[in-house]
């Protein structure tokens, strides 16, 4: 699965997803910072397969999207970046992204 993390996810995440074998990029490693986000959803469509944003516009201006990326919104609770991507780490392995749709807050909140 190719995932792309929008400029606003922690910038470790990059590096700690990669360590557990995901094909990953992030806005800031490809130098597109302060694109809109009609030209980065175009972008994302084309190469990856998920892409993770903490930006509620963005994803619900997707929401009922057909198209074969899944733009997730992230929910978690920001708090330091090593303690976050631990938290990420935890509920990404156990998530089956296949039940996600575009547009989707995640972790679903319970």
């Amino acid at each position: 699965m190719k995932i792309l993390l929008d400029e606003n996810m922690a910038r470790k995440l990059l590096a700690a997803l990669q360590a557990e074998g995901h094909e990953e990029e992030s806005i800031q490693t490809l130098r597109m910072l302060g694109l809109d986000n009609g030209t980065l959803y175009r972008f994302a469509c084309e190469s990856f397969d998920l892409c993770f944003t903490r930006d509620l516009r963005f994803a619900r201006s997707v929401k009922d999207s057909k198209a074969r990326l899944k733009l997730i919104r992230v929910t978690l609770r920001q708090k330091r970046q090593e303690e976050f991507i631990v938290d990420f780490l935890d509920v990404f392995r156990a998530t089956n992204f296949d039940k996600l749709q575009s547009g989707d807050d995640w972790p679903p909140l319970q």
